[in-house]
């Protein structure tokens, strides 16, 4: 695992798919207090099979709206557009469903890389 950054309100990490217990404290600790924290595994799982086996995962709070957090995975797609879409769209089918009842707790972040 490398930090790539760290500050008061965001983590950045470099996961290796799928050990969800590397991630770090201020992710975990958001999962618990958003009711996620048990589909948290199963969502890093599902990231790196459908993204590679590294990608981003950080906390991030909601500048408008007061004490709410997003769980962000962001991840590198090369290739086409149609290929981002796809796996976007495979994601968001994916996700656990009782984690699907929390509406935004797992954003998916896509840096295209063309």
């Amino acid at each position: 695992m490398t930090i790539r950054s760290a500050d008061s309100q965001t983590a950045h990490t470099i996961v290796p798919a799928p050990q969800a217990s590397n991630l770090p404290p201020e992710v975990l600790e958001a999962a618990r207090r958003m009711g996620v924290l048990g589909q948290l595994p199963q969502v890093v799982q599902l990231t790196g099979e459908l993204f590679g086996d590294s990608f981003e995962v950080h906390a991030e709070e909601d500048p408008e709206i007061a004490n709410w957090t997003y769980l962000v995975f962001t991840v590198r797609v090369p290739g086409t557009v149609e290929d981002a879409l796809r796996r976007n769209a495979a994601w968001c089918r994916r996700l656990p469903h009782d984690a699907r009842e929390i509406p935004g707790a797992f954003c998916l972040s896509i840096d295209f890389q063309s």
